[in-house]
């Protein structure tokens, strides 16, 4: 069993982070743990809540922003 928290700043870009949460774990998955996958996936869909629209941030943001909230 694996949990890992979201931590956004705010919420005013809601929609599509479960089409963003599964679709950035899967993509980790494929040659990370488990664990690697669901904290990139958490962390992705955290920044991509804090702004309205799809995320179109950088795997470099991504990692950026596990070092500091994670």
């Amino acid at each position: 069993h694996y949990t890992c928290p979201l931590k956004p700043r705010n919420l005013s870009g809601r929609t599509g982070r479960g089409d963003t949460c599964f679709s950035a774990y899967i993509t980790e998955r494929l040659d990370k743990d488990i664990e690697s996958a669901l904290l990139f996936a958490s962390a992705l869909v955290s920044l991509k809540m804090e702004r309205p629209g799809p995320f179109t941030g950088t795997r470099d943001e991504v990692k950026d922003y596990i070092k500091k909230h994670y």
